[in-house]
């Protein structure tokens, strides 16, 4: 018998399963997506706030690279064009063009000046734009606008980044003599630097604010520089030596400034041909020229004690003992300075073109490692006096060599001379003169005719013209960025 299975008619269906569990997963996919876009928004802020940074920093960097840029140019010597390259046919250097020093209007001399009387600096604004595909400098160095106009924008490109710079002076060191009256021998840079300007940023002055130019990103960053002289003291008379120094001929020696106290010669050993201890005997050969009512022999120091220490303590001059005395760094340091220009030469011909040339180009500090020769044929101007020149009183030379200084025929410089040794006019040809002062590690000697004459003018412009600008520990700001 076969027994079957039978369904119920009125058996009840089965029910569906699984609805909360699709609740479940909704609200989880809602939770993770609310997190991934949380997450999302997250990841673009954080690339905005990257952009920006990047931004800002480029405009930073932007900023200290105008900063750099200037010091490097304030000690760049060579008279530049308006695009800020080296020109011979240009006026002024960089320096010269933007920079002022205060001088007595009348005899051109360094002087100090009330905060009233300050030197006023033209109100062109220097800059440069930077290719981003490589790198190189468009620059502009506008000579226009002087002190009391608005400052123009400068004709570099506004759109690449780039940066614009000011300067304006500072006050510093007051004058030993009137607490009132500074040097002004400080300057403080101020650089603006934009990336993705619409038009060129310009830093502020003390007449106008900042203009931003529509950048993306602007920082403004400044600090002050001071003027590193060329040299640090003295001499104090024409004609110094570290071991003896032997005029000759028919040379005059001269000086009249009451700041020296008329010295006229200056040696660690003996002065003229008889040994130390014995009295000078130049005087017949020689004349000499001082203060009215000083005696001559009270202008003559033979014996310095503190030239002869410094000559013992370096008998071949190769520790630079002397030199230091007067510039106050080694004589490779001067070598090596941003301002100086080393000229090799072998004679008075080649000495005089190279020289000449580098004078022209605007090198006020030069160095001759292989020693100096100048003469009738060395090529320099003319100067007032009818003698070819080299140098003038507002703005003379300063001529450094660690072996001979020659000089012969007709000829006058207008400078600090600084050597080992020396031979003026050794010919006896012409007159060989020398204005500004002349010293010497070891010997001197002279024959012929000519005039050694001290001038207070002369070093001190030298010593500013051959200065270099150095930064001023703790004096940076980076007060700005938008």
């Amino acid at each position: 018998m076969m027994n079957t299975h039978r369904i119920p008619i009125n058996a009840a269906p089965c029910r569906q399963r699984g609805v909360g569990s699709l609740a479940i997963t909704t609200l989880l996919l809602l939770a993770a997506s609310i997190v991934v876009l949380y997450l999302n928004r997250s990841v673009i802020f954080e690339q905005r706030t990257s952009a920006n940074q990047m931004r800002a920093a480029s405009a930073h960097e932007m900023a200290e690279a105008g900063l750099e840029w200037a010091i490097g140019m304030l000690n760049h010597g060579s008279k530049i064009n308006t695009t800020c390259g080296d020109d011979v046919t240009a006026s002024d250097s960089f320096r010269a063009r933007y920079v002022k020093f205060p001088t007595d209007p009348i005899s051109g001399l360094p002087v100090t000046a009330t905060e009233a009387d300050k030197p006023k600096y033209r109100t062109a604004l220097p800059g440069c734009s930077i290719d981003p595909g490589n790198g190189s400098l468009n620059c502009s160095c506008p000579p226009t606008n002087d002190p009391d106009t608005p400052p123009n924008d400068p004709a570099h490109s506004g759109s690449a980044p780039h940066f614009t710079v000011h300067f304006e002076p500072e006050k510093d060191n007051a004058d030993t003599q009137d607490p009132n009256k500074f040097h002004w021998e400080t300057v403080r840079i101020t650089a603006v630097g934009c990336t993705a300007a619409v038009d060129v940023c310009t830093p502020p002055t003390p007449d106008t604010p900042a203009n931003s130019g529509n950048a993306d990103a602007m920082a403004i960053a400044s600090v002050a520089v001071k003027l590193r002289p060329g040299m640090v003291g003295g001499p104090f008379a024409p004609l110094t030596c570290g071991g003896s120094c032997k005029p000759g001929g028919s040379y005059n020696i001269v000086n009249t400034s009451v700041a020296s106290n008329g010295m006229l010669v200056n040696a660690g050993t003996s002065i003229g041909e008889k040994p130390l201890g014995e009295p000078v005997d130049i005087k017949n050969s020689v004349t000499l020229i001082t203060i009215p009512g000083v005696p001559i022999e009270n202008a003559l120091v033979p014996g310095d004690s503190s030239l002869a220490e410094l000559s013992a303590s370096d008998p071949d001059c190769s520790k630079s003992a002397v030199f230091q005395s007067f510039f106050g760094s080694t004589i490779e340091q001067y070598r090596d300075s941003p301002t100086t220009t080393v000229i090799s030469c072998s004679n008075s011909t080649d000495c005089g073109k190279k020289t000449k040339e580098a004078y022209a180009e605007g090198a006020r500090a030069l160095y001759y490692p292989d020693g100096v020769w100048f003469n009738n044929s060395s090529g320099f101007p003319i100067g007032p006096d009818g003698n070819p020149t080299l140098g003038t009183e507002s703005d003379p030379v300063i001529i450094v060599t660690p072996k001979i200084f020659d000089i012969n025929g007709n000829i006058t410089i207008n400078a600090m001379i600084f050597s080992n040794s020396s031979n003026l006019n050794d010919l006896g040809t012409g007159n060989a003169d020398i204005n500004g002062a002349i010293a010497t590690c070891k010997d001197q000697k002279s024959n012929g005719n000519g005039t050694i004459k001290y001038s207070d003018g002369i070093l001190a412009n030298a010593r500013r013209a051959s200065g270099s600008m150095v930064k001023v520990p703790g004096s940076w700001r980076d007060w700005s960025q938008l």
